[in-house]
């Protein structure tokens, strides 16, 4: 065999020992690729049918690291710890009281307000029904019947086996109506107005108000178990942080131990100033609202500038369903196009402040997370825990992001989450005064 052939030879074997190992890359990542996509998924089942665990105590730790702080300084001032721990407790409750107080004694008056309200509302929908059929000649009991039609189809999917068909006009449109449906004062079988089957129908009236108080009943109790559940995850957050600090200290090597208390001063500090700037935000939008709502004439505004400014405490999506129904109230109760205009003009006013003025200040450049994982952070917590997720998603989302920023291997994922700094002028002075004290632990 010729020298030549054996460098041929030798070529072809490097050749097949490259692509082989190419190979074998390839499978070895394709695995961990599908492991990490079965973790995934497994974590979003598990956190989702765990909501009930999870939600209480991811309140509890959120308000234990906000609690901190007034617990330190109740202990510097000679209180032990059972009752700065107990202290830091109440005073979450009497803040929690206050606002429930607030709102109550604000929506009364909206209350006895509500029924006239509702009376508006039906005029305003006889008032479209009449213009409908004056400008596209559809009777109302055509309208009726259409709108029958759309809910019985909607509840049942079309899945009825035959249906008559329909007769037609070939003129106008306002040709021979269809045959009305039976109202449901007339063919429901629960109407106590039937002469037939008195006791099913007496009966299934009362075993339909008893089911829903006993559902009225048992989410009362769930909700008040709720919260019982968070205050005591709060006292024994607080009390035992100590334990759980000296914990992490054993899981760590000595040489860790700064930077590990860097990383958790870091999210106690993120989920502080979160919660913290979102509580003055709120106050502060509520008495720009209310200010504004009674300037310009607004009925109930008191309560609605409160009811507004408590959806601020889900970014993006919170101020648009908080607005809804002052728009509501300017649209059907006092019937002006103009209110409106100022209704809007306001929460325009507001938004601007909140966004440029508020925001920054305010809350300031902890949580840094970009608008694009914020709505999709949103999206998914209220899908995985309802309610409570569009609170908790950002402050959770946050104290991740600082985890990532603190691991090499994870800072690209810090990077895609957090926010590109493109302030400029005296916001961007302020955001790196802020940042100053928010790098990562080295």
């Amino acid at each position: 065999m010729s020298w030549r052939s054996l460098q041929e030879a030798q070529k072809q074997l490097i050749r097949l020992s490259g692509e082989r190992q190419w190979y074998s890359m390839e499978r070895d990542n394709t695995i961990k690729y599908s492991f990490v996509l079965i973790a995934i998924i497994v974590f979003l089942w598990a956190i989702y049918h765990a909501r009930a665990f999870l939600v209480p105590l991811s309140f509890a730790a959120l308000l234990a690291m906000l609690m901190v702080p007034i617990s330190n300084a109740l202990e510097r001032w000679g209180f032990r710890r059972t009752w700065s721990s107990l202290t830091s407790t109440l005073i979450i409750i009497t803040v929690a009281a206050g606002v429930v107080f607030l709102l109550s004694s604000r929506a009364s008056s909206f209350a006895d307000e509500l029924p006239r309200l509702m009376e508006q509302v039906t005029q305003h929908y006889q008032k479209l029904r009449r213009t409908v059929q004056n400008q596209w000649g559809i009777e109302l009991p055509a309208q009726d019947d259409l709108l029958a039609d759309e809910s019985s189809g909607a509840s049942s999917d079309d899945d009825s086996p035959t249906k008559e068909p329909e007769a037609r006009s070939g003129g106008s449109a306002a040709g021979t109506a269809r045959p009305r449906s039976p109202t449901n004062s007339e063919a429901s079988p629960g109407n106590f107005s039937s002469s037939e089957g008195g006791t099913t129908v007496s009966g299934s009236w009362f075993s339909s108000i008893m089911s829903t108080l006993t559902n009225l009943f048992t989410g009362t109790l769930t909700i008040l178990g709720d919260m019982l559940l968070t205050l005591v995850y709060v006292f024994t957050l607080l009390f035992y942080r100590d334990k759980f600090q000296e914990f992490l200290w054993r899981l760590t090597p000595d040489a860790e131990h700064s930077r590990v208390a860097c990383i958790l001063d870091h999210m106690s500090r993120v989920a502080r100033q979160y919660l913290w700037g979102r509580l003055l935000l709120i106050i502060v939008l509520a008495l720009f609202y209310g200010l504004g709502f009674l300037v310009i004439g607004l009925q109930n505004a008191l309560f609605l500038a409160v009811f507004a400014s408590l959806f601020s405490i889900i970014p993006y999506i919170g101020p648009v369903i908080g607005i809804a129904l002052p728009i509501l109230v300017a649209l059907v109760s006092q019937n002006s196009l103009m209110l409106l205009l100022w209704v809007l003009a306001v929460f325009a006013v507001a938004q601007f402040i909140e966004s440029y003025i508020l925001e920054p200040l305010v809350v300031g450049a902890e949580v840094n997370v970009n608008p694009f994982f914020t709505i999709v952070a949103v999206v998914a917590g209220s899908l995985l825990w309802g309610i409570s997720g569009l609170i908790l998603a950002i402050p959770i989302v946050g104290i991740i992001r600082v985890i990532f920023d603190n691991f090499d291997s994870l800072q690209p994922y810090g990077y895609l989450i957090g926010q590109q700094e493109t302030s400029h002028g005296w916001k961007k002075v302020m955001e790196k005064i802020q940042n100053r004290f928010g790098r990562p632990c080295l």
